[in-house]
């Protein structure tokens, strides 16, 4: 009974030894297939982070004509400098110097100064250039009248100097005054006002 009681002992004892053994293996196997896991995941990660691309805060190169535009403005510039360099010379029929200048020879003259050969006479250089109306004027810009209101036949021509919502304003060479700067939208001057063109457009 003794020596049976012995041997059952012992085989519990190499059962649970095995049994030890193979837990041990099982925690074993599960642990590095965690960490193979983990190493996979960290991988996955980093090669993610290593990869991602992000939009370019480089600004497009500009297209736009401020080139062109600046050039015109000093163009303009130049040209109301001149025609302003005339002020209070007297008018000659015909002139087109500061001992005496008409209207058309005022234009011409003033855009001579920036390189732009105008036609002698007031009727021709209203076919010039792009026409612009009166809600369009700009610096620069010719306007043409008639000798009375309503008039359709040109006879006279101005520069326009200064332009505002209440005011717009024009240099030329008057028969009375000779060159001064006078007021468009004047009772005198809008009822014979006939169109204006743009040289420089």
């Amino acid at each position: 009974s003794n020596i049976t009681s012995a041997s059952e002992n012992r085989t519990i004892f190499i059962i649970m030894r095995a049994a030890t053994h193979t837990l041990s293996l099982l925690f074993f196997i599960l642990f590095l297939f965690s960490c193979g896991n983990s190493k996979n995941k960290t991988h996955s990660k980093t090669t993610t982070k290593t990869t991602k691309t992000y939009p370019s805060t480089k600004k497009p190169t500009s297209t736009s004509s401020t080139g062109s535009d600046k050039s015109d403005n000093e163009k303009i510039n130049k040209t109301l400098s001149t025609a302003k360099s005339y002020f209070g010379t007297k008018y000659k029929y015909g002139g087109t110097d500061k001992k005496g200048i008409d209207c058309s020879g005022l234009m011409c003259v003033s855009y001579q100064s920036v390189g732009v050969q105008l036609p002698r006479t007031s009727n021709e250089q209203s076919t010039i250039g792009s026409r612009v109306y009166i809600g369009e004027l700009a610096l620069g810009d010719l306007i043409f009248f008639g000798d009375s209101p309503n008039s359709k036949k040109i006879t006279h021509v101005g520069i326009i100097s200064y332009v505002s919502p209440k005011s717009i304003k024009f240099i030329h060479a008057s028969t009375r005054a000779g060159v001064v700067e006078s007021e468009l939208l004047s009772d005198w001057y809008k009822p014979r006002y006939i169109k204006a063109v743009r040289p420089l457009k």
